[in-house]
């Protein structure tokens, strides 16, 4: 996600008019149309591009070439590129030129975390690789190789998946939902619980990923520790004495900020309802029962809370994680 720009779309809760053409990300497609307004999202198919009309998706078959407005977004983009040609080193220097741009670019460091680790790792993963393969070939007399798309390859990964994070994933409408968590294992005490949606890999969006390439991203071996994004809803009991001059924090024990990726949990009281739910602080809240909060103003997700007629609110809530894969 285009971070700093969608954090000052909510931030003034307009469109893209707000912060005008002139630092719009700009998409050309592949007839020859021009695109401009910011892009919030990107999946491995498509791209969420915020206009002054709307969001409208657009696939990346029918792009010709994207362009963003901040110099940081450019080289965070030739990263990718590198990272996905297996340009490793490549793709590590333009990182670290976006954040030298800009300390506080999370995309940018969160590429250099995961290929910092990578690289120092990948020379071990290596020679794992070479012993495995030398075993194969002394017990069958020839390296057979094996085809990752079939079933029992598949099955395979999951199993492994399993057995080092302790996850089971299942797909459902386009979303990868963590199925099952196995006690005391990796996941669990990351805090990942049955129901959460897997949204992220190292800032990769899985949505519109297929399960076996997202279990290459959370199997690749020089990878110890994996940083993805979880989502979950939660429901937060309001006191019922609720009024305007009410704070949040007297309503739910938990009080909010817009932040730089958007409206966040600030702060959390061990003995209040949210603390119960499980709300934490630096939770990012994408939804305030069922309305998407990205251009919302915090005046009105307070507005909302005060105002429901229900006595609970429900949180969509997006949370950073760290796994350590057990081999």
């Amino acid at each position: 996600m285009r971070l700093m720009l969608a954090a000052l779309i909510i931030i003034t809760g307009v469109g893209a008019a707000a912060c005008g053409l002139a630092l719009a990300d700009t998409i050309y497609t592949g007839d020859g149309n021009e695109l401009k307004g910011i892009v919030v999202e990107e999946y491995k198919d498509r791209v969420v591009l915020s206009t002054e009309k709307g969001e409208i998706a657009v696939l990346k078959s029918a792009i010709r070439e994207m362009r963003f407005d901040n110099p940081e977004d450019n080289l965070v983009r030739l990263a990718e590129g590198a990272w996905s040609r297996r340009d490793y080193n490549r793709a590590y220097a333009y990182y670290k030129m976006a954040l030298g741009l800009n300390p506080n670019f999370k995309a940018a460091r969160d590429g250099m975390i995961f290929l910092d680790g990578y690289l120092f790792r990948k020379e071990e993963g290596g020679k794992e690789d070479s012993v495995e393969r030398q075993q194969v070939i002394e017990r069958t007399g020839g390296f057979v190789a094996k085809d990752k798309g079939d079933r029992e390859g598949l099955a395979e990964k999951a199993a492994k998946t399993k057995r080092t994070l302790g996850i089971t994933l299942r797909s459902k409408d386009g979303v990868i939902i963590i199925e099952k968590v196995a006690p005391r294992s990796s996941a669990a005490e990351a805090g990942i619980k049955p129901g959460d949606a897997l949204v992220a890999i190292w800032g990769k969006l899985t949505g519109y990923m297929q399960e076996e390439e997202i279990m290459d991203l959370l199997l690749d071996k020089p990878a110890l520790e994996i940083k993805c994004s979880i989502e979950r809803t939660v429901d937060v009991m309001i006191n019922p004495r609720r009024n305007f001059l009410s704070s949040i924090k007297s309503l739910m024990g938990a009080s909010f900020g817009m932040e730089f990726d958007g409206l966040t949990v600030t702060e959390v009281d061990r003995k209040g309802a949210a603390a119960g739910a499980g709300l934490k602080k630096g939770d990012l809240v994408t939804a305030i029962d069922g309305r998407p909060t990205r251009y919302m103003p915090i005046n009105d997700a307070v507005g909302m809370i005060k105002d429901s007629k229900r006595d609970t609110a429900r949180f969509t809530l997006r949370r950073e994680i760290i796994m350590w894969r057990s081999d």
